[in-house]
């Protein structure tokens, strides 16, 4: 009788792919981040973007075109994956009928599935999208400018460190001409409008956390993922806070004690990012 194939586990397949990353960022001093990306993963088919775990997990790639599409999707568009290419697990939810044991009343799950995609560059027969998003164009600048005025949420620019004080409401954050170019401005700047969108008036998160604590770590976690996230929504490319080394081990503790630590984060920071994109104006008319 032919033995049962093993059950894959696709949380700790991608934990443990994660905390690789994490790791061999610490061994090379935090010299390159372990996540930064310069636009949203997308479906190369259906055009519609990945969203929360999937953008996270498939931003640490390292493709420099993130169009991804699964073997029958490239098919039908006359692509051909290449012999010998490795895909990438994607995850989506089915909703699922279950049973209360207790009351018999029958309720819906998300049930966790998974499915495989490859990169444009994994296939023949297809032309990637041609991006530009040169930080250096005006225009670019000018978009972010109109997007953080369109998020309503306070900046002072009056003191020498980035932070959100929730006491009063408010993102403090060094001027624009004290950082090395925009781009690492605007990084800062949203992961601290990320640490905002947890207020009890927007989002309430638990912003309770102490420094070294896990709740503290976690909420970190999900600002520097929702930093990413809404600077690719701009085009921009993210770069995390060297200060976040120190967070990594934590983040790795975690990740080895939970592997659902980084898909709620990476859920909570997409609910945070869709937030101040849906504060602007252009966008809602």
């Amino acid at each position: 009788m032919a033995k049962k194939k093993a059950k894959k586990d696709v949380r700790k397949i991608i934990t443990d792919k994660i905390i690789e990353q994490m790791q061999a960022c610490i061994a090379s001093d935090y010299k390159k981040p372990w996540f930064s990306i310069d636009m949203m993963p997308i479906n190369a088919v259906t055009k519609k973007t990945y969203r929360g775990m999937n953008t996270f997990w498939l931003g640490l790639t390292g493709y420099s075109v993130l169009e991804f599409a699964s073997y029958k999707q490239w098919e039908s568009i006359g692509a051909q994956v290449r012999k010998g290419e490795k895909g990438h697990l994607v995850i989506y939810y089915m909703p699922f009928e279950i049973e209360d044991k207790d009351t018999g009343e029958k309720k819906t799950i998300p049930l966790l599935k998974h499915s495989t995609v490859f990169n444009c560059s994994q296939v023949d027969g297809y032309e990637p999208i041609v991006f530009d998003n040169t930080l250096n164009d005006n225009k670019a600048v000018k978009h972010a400018e109109e997007f953080v005025k369109n998020c309503g949420i306070e900046v002072r620019n009056d003191i020498g460190q980035a932070f959100y004080m929730p006491s009063t409401d408010r993102v403090h954050i060094p001027k624009l001409d004290q950082f090395k170019d925009a781009e690492s401005y605007y990084s800062v700047l949203f992961h601290e409008f990320t640490h905002a969108t947890g207020a009890k008036t927007r989002l309430d998160r638990n912003l309770s956390g102490k420094y070294g604590d896990e709740t503290y770590a976690f909420e970190e976690l999900i600002a520097e993922l929702g930093s990413a996230f809404t600077m690719a929504h701009l085009g921009l490319e993210s770069e995390p806070r060297e200060d976040h080394a120190k967070y990594l081990k934590n983040w790795i503790a975690a990740l080895k004690n939970d592997t659902s630590f980084i898909f709620q984060a990476s859920a909570k920071a997409q609910l945070a990012s869709d937030w101040l994109i849906e504060q602007q104006k252009e966008e809602k008319a």
